[in-house]
């Protein structure tokens, strides 16, 4: 945000009570996506001061992804919070859930707040999103209703022309 002389400032830093209970700071999140929409997570909780963040790598990140392919892992803040898993979401419906479990796990145990999954398949996933939400976790994204509904065609249209846009 912008103070009241130019500067760039987090809401904390700001001298507004008001301004200040906006702060994301008591906000960790766990960044479970890939890449170069990892590396943007990373920038804007950094911009807008979110102080405390951690990754997963499934073990395909951890080979194919060496450090001087991913920039993001250069210099990491937080080294104790990268975390691995065999693959996101699993090979079936059955290892899907175990990861599910997993990734979950990983957030409790580790007192992580909220989960982003950026903006691909596991960010349209509600099964996903469903666990996360059942479990006490906060998704950053689409409630898992509204990824079922934006999952059928018929029903996205149906919503699309609900909220009445011109």
């Amino acid at each position: 945000m912008i103070d009241f002389q130019n500067n760039r400032i987090q809401f904390h830093q700001s001298s507004s009570p008001w301004i200040r209970s906006f702060s994301l700071e008591s906000i960790k999140c766990l960044i479970v996506c890939r890449g170069p929409v990892r590396k943007e997570a990373m920038e804007i909780f950094d911009s807008i001061g979110i102080r405390e963040y951690g990754i997963l790598l499934s073990e395909k990140d951890s080979v194919v992804y060496p450090m001087a392919l991913a920039p993001e892992l250069r210099g990491f803040r937080f080294p104790n919070n990268i975390h691995r898993v065999p693959d996101y979401m699993g090979a079936g419906k059955e290892e899907k859930m175990e990861r599910i479990e997993q990734i979950i796990s990983i957030a409790k145990d580790n007192k992580y707040t909220h989960i982003f999954a950026g903006y691909g398949f596991m960010a349209e996933d509600s099964e996903f999103i469903s666990a996360i939400e059942k479990s006490g976790v906060v998704f950053m994204g689409p409630a898992s209703y509204v990824a079922d509904q934006a999952g059928s065609k018929d029903a996205a249209k149906k919503l699309r022309e609900s909220w009445k846009f011109p």
